[in-house]
Parts: C-alpha cells; structure tokens; sequence
C-alpha cells in the first residue's frame, strides 16, 4: 500500500462528497457582530443530515468571512440552502453585509498523502 495518492487524475476514484467555498463580506466594523450571528446558527447547520464539515474563517484585513463546507451529496446541500434556520440567518445578516454572498460548489480532488490531500 503507498502512502500517497494518485498523481494521475484519471485514476482518483469519484467522491460524491460535494465541497462548497462561500464568502462573505461584513459591512466596515461589522465582523464581530456577523460572526456572532454565524456562530447561533452553527450548531443548528453541523446536525443537519448529511454536513460533513462546516467550518468558519474570519480574515481582518479585508473583512472577510469564508466558509469552508463539505456535505454528504447535493441534495443534503440543497436541503442546507432551503432550510428555515439558513432563511433566518440570512435575514438577520441582510443589513450587517455588502453585496451577495459568493459561493463555489465543487468536488474535492485527492492529492499527495491521504491526510493531507483530502478535503
């Protein structure tokens, strides 16, 4: 057994995991507020079926919060999406930032060792 993946990506079996990357940007001086409006709603979003990981990373200079997702398949995502708790939470934010949120959906591709190529 070797301890690093393939480097050949026609050779890395298929991951239904979807992965998402989504940021968004606190109005000036407002960080600290989103993100305790982001942190009532954590625990709500980790029980959700299907999410994987749901992680929070705050950036000072600029502003910005970005969310780092992985879910079990696209329908647990869209279920995360429609979901009430995700309405409410983007209600309460809708004042506290600027512009829309930017949100990529994608797939992980394994890389180099196992521990540290998977996401």
């Amino acid at each position: 057994m070797t301890d690093t993946l393939p480097t050949d990506v026609s050779q890395v079996p298929e991951d239904p995991t979807v992965v998402v990357v989504a940021t968004v940007t606190p109005k000036e001086g407002r960080l600290a507020q989103v993100l305790g409006i982001i942190a009532g709603n954590v625990p709500t979003v980790h029980a959700e079926p299907g999410c994987l990981t749901y992680a929070v990373n705050a950036f000072e200079k600029p502003e910005r919060i970005v969310f780092t997702e992985r879910w079990a398949s696209r329908e647990a995502l869209e279920a995360h999406g429609a979901s009430e708790h995700m309405a409410r939470t983007g209600a309460a934010l809708a004042d506290l930032v600027e512009g829309d949120s930017q949100v990529l959906v994608g797939s992980s591709v394994p890389m180099g060792t196992p521990s540290q190529g998977v996401f």
